[in-house]
């Protein structure tokens, strides 16, 4: 596994480009790096939301900065861009992956499509970042019961990862409130 030296500590990313960055959750403070690596976006309790969910489940995480979601999209076109504020126009995805990817082989995605789990999007709003997330509950701690969920796609590196789960977006209080959500 390679690591990048940050000041002096390791973080444990395997690859990281303008684009892409695909870091191993071995421990608890691995998830941490992902408050950085979203650049500021990823609020904390959002990222115990994410870790709570998938931790010991999740040995991967790819991040796609700059990654244009259909849903924030349409809410940042008729209402973010209208504000007396700055908001980014795009958001960051979170790709989780059960199994670990080598750092050698991480542009070889049909080698681990088989361990996705699912995907979060993290928008770069003030109050709530927590986009469009589809997860598999059978690889979330504390999900119990019987559920209705539905295949879902992402693609990565040009390859098709497929997902079956159930939709979930938090509330932004702005834009995004329960019907919204609830669509």
């Amino acid at each position: 596994m390679a690591f990048i030296l940050r000041g002096f500590e390791l973080m444990p990313i395997l690859q990281q480009d303008d684009h892409l960055t695909f870091l191993a959750v071995d421990t608890i403070s691995d998830w941490d790096e992902l408050l950085a690596i979203c650049g500021g976006h990823l609020q904390y309790s959002a990222l115990n939301q994410l870790r709570h969910a998938l931790q010991g489940r999740c040995r991967t995480i790819v991040v796609e900065h700059r990654y244009v979601c259909k849903d924030y999209r349409d809410t940042y076109t008729n209402w973010y861009a209208k504000k007396f504020a700055t908001y980014p126009d795009k958001c960051s995805r979170l790709l989780f992956f059960r199994d670990s990817i080598s750092g050698e082989h991480w542009w070889n995605v049909p080698s681990y499509a088989e361990s996705f789990i699912g995907y979060s999007v993290i928008r770069p709003t003030r109050i709530t970042c927590i986009g469009r997330t589809i997860l598999d509950p059978e690889h979330c701690s504390g999900v119990q019961g019987y559920m209705c969920v539905q295949e879902y796609r992402a693609n990565l590196l040009g390859e098709r990862l497929t997902v079956k789960g159930l939709p979930h977006i938090t509330q932004d209080t702005d834009v995004t409130v329960c019907a919204h959500a609830a669509c």
